[in-house]
Protein backbone atom coordinates (compact mmCIF):
# COMPACT_ATOMS: atom_id res chain seq x y z
CA UNK A 1 0.00 0.00 0.00
CA UNK A 2 0.97 3.52 -0.58
CA UNK A 3 0.20 6.82 0.85
CA UNK A 4 -3.08 8.04 -0.87
CA UNK A 5 -4.41 4.75 -1.22
CA UNK A 6 -8.22 3.98 -0.84
CA UNK A 7 -9.21 1.20 0.66
CA UNK A 8 -12.98 -0.10 0.58
CA UNK A 9 -14.67 -2.30 2.56
CA UNK A 10 -17.59 -3.81 2.03
CA UNK A 11 -19.95 -5.69 4.11
CA UNK A 12 -22.32 -8.25 2.93
CA UNK A 13 -23.74 -10.26 5.70
CA UNK A 14 -24.99 -13.76 4.64
CA UNK A 15 -28.87 -13.80 5.09
CA UNK A 16 -31.15 -16.87 5.12
CA UNK A 17 -35.08 -16.33 4.49
CA UNK A 18 -38.11 -17.42 6.98
CA UNK A 19 -41.74 -17.91 5.47
CA UNK A 20 -44.95 -19.36 6.49
CA UNK A 21 -45.97 -20.33 10.05
CA UNK A 22 -43.17 -18.80 11.83
CA UNK A 23 -43.66 -15.99 14.40
CA UNK A 24 -41.57 -14.02 12.31
CA UNK A 25 -41.47 -13.96 8.12
CA UNK A 26 -38.09 -11.89 7.63
CA UNK A 27 -34.96 -12.10 5.95
CA UNK A 28 -32.25 -12.70 8.60
CA UNK A 29 -28.83 -11.66 8.63
CA UNK A 30 -26.15 -13.97 10.06
CA UNK A 31 -22.52 -13.88 10.78
CA UNK A 32 -20.24 -15.66 8.10
CA UNK A 33 -18.74 -18.10 10.78
CA UNK A 34 -23.09 -19.77 10.09
CA UNK A 35 -25.39 -21.16 12.88
CA UNK A 36 -27.27 -23.93 12.62
CA UNK A 37 -31.33 -24.92 11.92
CA UNK A 38 -31.81 -24.48 15.65
CA UNK A 39 -30.42 -21.06 16.19
CA UNK A 40 -32.07 -19.86 13.15
CA UNK A 41 -35.76 -21.33 14.82
CA UNK A 42 -34.40 -18.99 17.63
CA UNK A 43 -33.64 -15.99 16.04
CA UNK A 44 -37.36 -15.43 14.25
CA UNK A 45 -38.84 -16.50 17.57
CA UNK A 46 -39.95 -20.32 17.16
CA UNK A 47 -42.85 -21.71 14.93
CA UNK A 48 -46.45 -20.13 15.63
CA UNK A 49 -47.95 -23.03 18.06
CA UNK A 50 -51.25 -22.25 16.82
CA UNK A 51 -50.83 -22.61 13.31
CA UNK A 52 -47.70 -24.09 12.39
CA UNK A 53 -47.55 -28.27 11.18
CA UNK A 54 -44.51 -29.61 13.39
CA UNK A 55 -43.77 -31.99 10.43
CA UNK A 56 -43.44 -29.68 7.65
CA UNK A 57 -40.24 -27.69 8.33
CA UNK A 58 -38.55 -27.15 4.98
CA UNK A 59 -35.19 -25.91 4.46
CA UNK A 60 -34.98 -24.73 0.37
CA UNK A 61 -31.55 -24.75 -0.78
CA UNK A 62 -28.97 -24.51 -4.05
CA UNK A 63 -26.46 -27.00 -3.83
CA UNK A 64 -23.24 -27.58 -5.30
CA UNK A 65 -23.75 -30.51 -7.49
CA UNK A 66 -20.13 -31.77 -5.73
CA UNK A 67 -21.31 -32.15 -2.79
CA UNK A 68 -24.02 -34.22 -3.82
CA UNK A 69 -24.73 -38.51 -4.00
CA UNK A 70 -22.56 -38.41 -7.84
CA UNK A 71 -25.54 -40.64 -9.11
CA UNK A 72 -28.18 -37.71 -7.98
CA UNK A 73 -26.17 -35.45 -9.20
CA UNK A 74 -26.01 -36.66 -12.85
CA UNK A 75 -29.45 -36.91 -13.56
CA UNK A 76 -31.17 -33.53 -11.61
CA UNK A 77 -32.18 -30.81 -12.92
CA UNK A 78 -29.99 -27.52 -12.60
CA UNK A 79 -30.24 -24.18 -12.75
CA UNK A 80 -28.61 -21.54 -14.74
CA UNK A 81 -25.78 -21.14 -13.00
CA UNK A 82 -25.28 -25.33 -12.70
CA UNK A 83 -26.74 -25.36 -8.89
CA UNK A 84 -29.12 -28.17 -7.64
CA UNK A 85 -32.56 -27.53 -6.04
CA UNK A 86 -32.66 -29.63 -2.93
CA UNK A 87 -35.45 -29.71 -0.22
CA UNK A 88 -34.71 -30.65 2.97
CA UNK A 89 -37.73 -31.61 5.54
CA UNK A 90 -37.52 -31.99 8.94
CA UNK A 91 -39.88 -33.49 11.13
CA UNK A 92 -40.31 -31.66 14.25
CA UNK A 93 -43.02 -33.54 16.24
CA UNK A 94 -39.71 -36.32 16.61
CA UNK A 95 -37.60 -35.20 19.47
CA UNK A 96 -34.52 -36.62 17.41
CA UNK A 97 -34.86 -33.12 15.34
CA UNK A 98 -34.03 -30.93 17.83
CA UNK A 99 -30.94 -32.67 17.56
CA UNK A 100 -30.35 -32.68 13.59
CA UNK A 101 -31.77 -28.96 13.59
CA UNK A 102 -28.68 -28.67 16.37
CA UNK A 103 -25.96 -29.85 13.65
CA UNK A 104 -27.72 -28.61 10.41
CA UNK A 105 -25.93 -26.02 9.03
CA UNK A 106 -27.49 -22.99 7.71
CA UNK A 107 -26.07 -21.25 4.57
CA UNK A 108 -26.01 -17.95 2.94
CA UNK A 109 -29.76 -17.77 0.85
CA UNK A 110 -31.53 -20.11 2.21
CA UNK A 111 -34.80 -20.47 2.47
CA UNK A 112 -37.08 -21.72 5.64
CA UNK A 113 -39.98 -22.34 5.39
CA UNK A 114 -42.44 -23.70 8.08
CA UNK A 115 -45.82 -25.25 6.56
CA UNK A 116 -49.40 -24.46 7.83
CA UNK A 117 -51.25 -27.42 9.99
CA UNK A 118 -53.75 -28.91 8.64
CA UNK A 119 -57.62 -27.39 9.81
CA UNK A 120 -56.07 -23.85 10.10
CA UNK A 121 -57.31 -22.20 7.45
CA UNK A 122 -60.97 -23.64 7.92
CA UNK A 123 -60.59 -22.58 11.77
CA UNK A 124 -59.47 -19.02 10.02
CA UNK A 125 -63.02 -19.17 8.05
CA UNK A 126 -65.01 -20.34 10.91
CA UNK A 127 -63.84 -17.76 13.12
CA UNK A 128 -64.36 -14.83 10.65
CA UNK A 129 -68.10 -16.40 9.75
CA UNK A 130 -68.67 -16.28 13.61
CA UNK A 131 -67.54 -12.81 14.03
CA UNK A 132 -69.36 -11.65 10.90
CA UNK A 133 -72.53 -13.47 12.46
CA UNK A 134 -72.08 -11.67 15.73
CA UNK A 135 -71.42 -8.24 14.12
CA UNK A 136 -74.70 -8.63 11.79
CA UNK A 137 -76.66 -9.74 15.70
CA UNK A 138 -75.40 -6.55 17.17
CA UNK A 139 -75.85 -4.13 14.05
CA UNK A 140 -79.85 -5.84 14.19
CA UNK A 141 -80.06 -5.37 18.50
CA UNK A 142 -79.02 -1.92 18.19
CA UNK A 143 -81.44 -1.09 15.31
CA UNK A 144 -84.39 -2.75 17.31
CA UNK A 145 -84.04 -1.32 20.21
CA UNK A 146 -84.40 2.71 18.74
Amino acid sequence: MLPDDIISVSHRPFTFVALGAVSQNAEVPFEGKGISLAQALGRIGGLRSDRAALRGVFIFRLEDPAAMDPLLANTARRTQEGRIPVVYRLDMSDPASFFVAQDFDVRDKDVLYVSTAPGVDLQRFLSTLSSLAFSTIAITDALSSN
